[in-house]
């Protein structure tokens, strides 16, 4: 893979993929990447010593690849940057795709029946490449839409080769589209420990007897910190009466100091705790945290409510539960 940066950077990029990290250091604005991969995977590539998030996915896949990035300062909150936009790839047959799907949709996105044609070039796209990783991410994508078509998606995530897609990806188009098959409703939680903003580790064994709010997010998740001051209102409006929120960040450890000017910023006068290791932690995983924000709604025997709700659903539940009292 052969890559240009458009703009000055010095230092390192970074290419990560299957749990494999990779670093070239960038000479005249030209980097390289050069090896084997046993099959096209999605890949995120990075900066050196600050947050870095790519304008949409990206993918390797065997042959020669060139790429010309572009890095632009971006702010989300009191957290800063690298935005990393693609502006050409080239001897990719998935960003070949994804030009395509990303030209339709310049040329048809405003049309009144928009959502019918996205619909069915997404469907044509899977059709045509079920084993293609991009096919699984159209839908995912669309699956985090709140006026989606489930029964629609599912149909063509019926068509996908669920063998050649990444397992990760997998797993968050299940909990999206079957949430009925999977939902941890009614199970209890399974306890865990993890340090606070003073390094106390705050154990949820020590919340039974309570209504407990489990909430995942990071100090860089933008809908995470937009939710933050309606969830606010709620815990002040019930926090007299049993109820107890669980924030849990999801920070990289060269992080925390953001995580913890984030919570001062945000006041969130409720517990507070970090699991460094972000979505590959014992937690993460435990619960299956695939993305954030995410959610848990525990009863005072330690049995799961509700997940992933909103805080209007949120308020539902503990005006009914406390009107029940």
């Amino acid at each position: 893979m052969n890559g240009r940066i458009e703009g000055n950077y010095s230092g390192y990029i970074y290419l990560n993929y299957n749990s494999i990290k990779d670093s070239c250091l960038v000479k005249n604005n030209e980097f390289k990447f050069e090896g084997r991969i046993p099959s096209m995977t999605s890949a995120m590539i990075g900066t050196q010593g600050r947050t870095s998030a790519m304008e949409k996915d990206f993918f390797i896949e065997e042959g020669e690849l060139f790429i010309i990035l572009e890095i632009q300062n971006k702010k989300i909150r009191e957290t800063e940057l690298d935005w990393i936009v693609f502006k050409s790839i080239k001897g990719s047959k998935t960003a070949d795709l994804q030009k395509e799907y990303e030209n339709y949709q310049a040329k048809f996105e405003k049309d009144k029946n928009w959502q019918s044609k996205k619909y069915s070039k997404i469907n044509q796209i899977i059709s045509e490449n079920p084993k293609n990783k991009y096919s699984a991410s159209l839908i995912l994508s669309e699956s985090w839409n709140p006026d989606a078509n489930i029964l629609k998606l599912r149909k063509m995530y019926e068509k996908l080769d669920v063998a050649h897609q990444d397992t990760s990806s997998i797993n968050i188009l299940k909990s999206n589209l079957y949430q009925e098959e999977i939902s941890m409703i009614g199970n209890p939680i399974s306890d865990f420990e993890l340090p606070n903003e003073n390094g106390k580790l705050l154990q949820t064994k020590n919340y039974r007897g309570k209504i407990l709010f489990i909430d995942f997010w990071a100090s860089w998740c933008e809908p995470c910190r937009k939710q933050m001051p309606e969830i606010k209102n709620i815990y002040n409006q019930f926090k007299n009466q049993n109820f107890k929120i669980l924030a849990v960040s999801l920070d990289a450890d060269k992080d925390k100091h953001k995580w913890l000017k984030a919570i001062i910023k945000e006041k969130s006068t409720w517990d507070n705790v970090i699991e460094t290791e972000e979505f590959d932690g014992k937690v993460a995983k435990m619960y299956n945290i695939q993305s954030i924000p995410s959610n848990i709604l525990v009863d005072e025997k330690g049995i799961i409510i509700d997940q992933n709700i909103s805080p209007e659903q949120l308020k539902k539940h503990l005006t009914k539960l406390f009107e029940q009292k």
